[in-house]
């Protein structure tokens, strides 16, 4: 793994803690998410790893496995750290 997608991965990572700790701090409540978005890379299949990204108010970035969108974990990170990921994991 080269040092910019391992910089890229912790600071997501951190991002993701920090926000968590906001969050259960403010409420113990699932962050809210309007419009997912299909990732451009998921394949068409069933048994493909897919994921969904949505935006909020509350300065969040959610992701999501498309295959568990409705009771399944969402990986919820400041804005500002998912932008910092993909411009590091960019080709």
């Amino acid at each position: 793994m080269s040092p910019q997608l391992l910089g890229a991965v912790v600071a997501l990572l951190l991002g993701a803690l920090v926000a968590l700790l906001a969050a259960r701090r403010r409420t113990a409540a699932r962050p809210e998410f309007v419009a997912w978005a299909k990732s451009s890379y998921s394949g068409g299949g069933e048994n493909n790893a897919c994921v969904e990204v949505a935006h909020n108010d509350q300065g969040l970035t959610g992701i999501r496995d498309t295959k568990d969108k409705e009771v399944g974990p969402i990986l919820a990170v400041p804005h500002v750290a998912w932008r910092a990921f993909l411009r590091d994991v960019a080709p």
